[in-house]
């Protein structure tokens, strides 16, 4: 019986792997923090220019939450838009001196499809790992798959669940 025996291991392969996962955090922070810079603006014409159908965010003088909402129009002294929830709709109109900030918003919908590629990406390069660890032929395969597949799903659902503002279009007085 041997108490002194040491098992060796070839770090060698797992370099090249390392720097792959470092230069893609490193360009996802750098797109998250491009995401991050949009310009702010106190210009009521860039509200006046938005499509109409398209979700924003409202938030009133003296309240702290947001109210989304499909913008419709917007005049000199205020905007119209539709709240939309599961069982009702409701338009409204803000008066333009309430409005402290009006944000465009990502549709719940894109954000799932971000999230799932994101979340599938993720999966590819964890089942990658596990590939290349793995001396089964059959996980060397099925590895990157499932993982894909997995990573897509849980990506999806945070993705759907986590809300990520848009650019601000307007910032009242």
């Amino acid at each position: 019986m041997s108490y002194g025996t040491t098992i060796t291991s070839d770090t060698r392969s797992t370099i090249p792997l390392v720097k792959n996962l470092t230069f893609v955090a490193v360009l996802a922070v750098q797109c998250l923090a491009l995401h991050q810079g949009n310009a702010q603006s106190n210009d009521w014409q860039a509200v006046k220019a938005i499509a109409p159908g398209a979700t924003i965010s409202i938030r009133v003088l003296g309240q702290g939450r947001r109210r989304e909402c499909e913008f419709l129009n917007a005049t000199d002294s205020e905007l119209t838009c539709v709240v939309r929830r599961r069982r009702f709709e409701k338009q409204i109109s803000v008066p333009r001196l309430e409005i402290h900030e009006v944000r465009l918003e990502h549709p719940e919908q894109d954000r799932t499809i971000i999230g799932a590629v994101i979340g599938g990406a993720a999966g590819a390069v964890v089942g990658g790992i596990a590939a290349i660890v793995s001396s089964d032929p059959e996980t060397k395969v099925a590895a990157p798959v499932f993982g894909t597949f997995l990573g897509a799903c849980f990506g999806g659902g945070v993705g759907r669940g986590l809300h990520l503002h848009g650019s601000v279009v307007y910032i009242g007085p």
